[in-house]
């Protein structure tokens, strides 16, 4: 049901080592789930909520600011439109990142986007 979930154990309860054997894993269609793991906590902040960047609007001529599209949530929808594939996108060690960094996943982990881009119906999150 895509319900997000939550492991909670003792470090070397072999957590992260379950998720990522759901890549070798199946879908009903003999599809492979793809498996993203990303560490907040680690990740350079662009990984988690894209790059800001300058861009000119052609109908008013104005300057605004935009934020690019992570490389993951692309990688997330090119899986899903050329094998019609599920990724379970698996945030490991959310308890040590920042609050920042725990914010600016709240919209991907609460409705399923990042920005403008819906990509709940291509993942579910561990």
């Amino acid at each position: 049901n895509k319900t997000p979930i939550t492991l909670w154990g003792p470090v070397g309860s072999r957590k992260t080592r379950t998720i990522q054997s759901l890549s070798a894993e199946r879908d009903e269609n003999g599809t492979p789930y793809q498996v993203i793991t990303i560490q907040p906590s680690t990740e350079d902040p662009t990984v988690i909520h894209g790059m800001m960047f300058t861009s000119l609007e052609a109908e008013s001529g104005e300057t605004v600011m935009k934020r690019s599209l992570p490389a993951v949530v692309a990688q997330i929808i090119d899986y899903w439109e050329k094998h019609n594939g599920l990724t379970i996108l698996f945030m490991d060690e959310m308890t040590t990142c920042l609050p920042a960094q725990q914010h600016a996943l709240l919209g991907l982990m609460t409705h399923g986007t990042y920005g403008d881009k819906n990509i709940q119906p291509y993942i579910s999150i561990v």
